[in-house]
Parts: structure tokens; C-alpha cells; sequence
């Protein structure tokens, strides 16, 4: 998957920005709104979310890193601040990987081996867009929520 560097930090930008857009949005609700149990997603938006950041640690810091991936409960999130933390908190490392890394590094074949003995191969690339769009499609699960509970989410598409 080639990408330039302008594009990457397009997709980037607009990954992280919808992000804190969403939070400053949930921000505004009422705190149990967070945590009410539905039937879309990861049956609520704060599960949602928590499982949008693990995805993201899991293919940059295990994927790509090979460190071992985050191990939390989702009640170690009760509210949307203790999710944004969390989230920047995966941003910031994130965004260190990237920072060492050339554009020619983001097309170098890497693999993935799970416990059963599967493997993936894939790119740094490939698991950046990966990330980016799996975020993308849970973020729209949970403005859904929101608007399931009547309230006006903020638009969050690319243009």
C-alpha cells in the first residue's frame, strides 16, 4: 500500500481530529449516556472507544513493535476524560513509532503470528490504514448510539 508522506499525515490529522471531536461531543452528555448498554457496537460507547484504542495499541505496539499488547478492562474506563487519556496516551505512542520510521519503512513486510499458530502479513502501512478505518467505523457506531438517545452528533466525515 504506498502512501505518501503528505497523505499519511493527512489521514492522520483527520484520524486524530475526529477523534477528540467525538470526546469533546460525549463530553457534553449526560455521563451515564456513556455507558448505557445497546445493540450496536461493543454494546455500549464507552466499550466502543476502549476497544478502538486497544486496536490501534495492538497493530502498532504488537503488530509492529512486537511488544506485548494492553491488557485493561473496559471499567478501568468510567467516563469519557479517563478515555481521552487513554487515548492519548496510545496516541503519543503511536505517533513515536512513526516519527522513527521513513517513508520507504511503511511498505516493509511484516508479520503477525497469533497463539493458534495463524499469521498475517502486512505492512506498516496497511496497519495504519487498517486502524484508521476500523476507528472511522466505530466512531460512526457510536454517534449512532448517540443519536439512538436522542441527541445531535457532530459530523465527522472527511470533507
Amino acid at each position: 500500500m504506498q502512501l505518501t508522506q503528505q497523505t499519511l499525515e493527512e489521514l492522520l490529522a483527520y484520524h486524530y481530529g475526529k477523534r477528540e471531536l467525538v470526546y469533546d461531543f460525549l463530553e457534553s452528555l449526560p455521563p451515564e449516556a456513556f455507558v448505557k448498554p445497546m445493540q450496536v457496537g461493543w454494546s455500549n460507547m464507552r466499550t466502543t472507544l476502549v476497544h478502538c484504542l486497544l486496536t490501534e495499541e495492538y497493530w502498532v505496539q504488537h503488530g509492529l513493535r512486537h511488544l506485548p499488547h494492553l491488557d485493561v478492562a473496559f471499567t478501568d474506563y468510567p467516563t469519557v476524560s479517563s478515555v481521552r487519556r487513554m487515548a492519548a496516551e496510545v496516541r503519543q505512542r503511536t505517533e513515536a513509532y512513526l516519527s522513527a520510521l521513513s517513508l520507504a519503512d511503511l511498505d516493509q513486510p511484516a508479520e503477525l503470528r497469533y497463539s493458534n499458530g495463524a499469521r498475517v502479513e502486512f505492512t506498516p502501512a496497511k496497519a495504519l490504514m487498517h486502524v484508521i478505518l476500523h476507528d472511522a467505523h466505530h466512531r460512526g457506531q457510536v454517534l449512532a448510539l448517540a443519536r439512538q438517545l436522542g441527541y445531535e452528533p457532530p459530523e465527522i466525515d472527511l470533507m
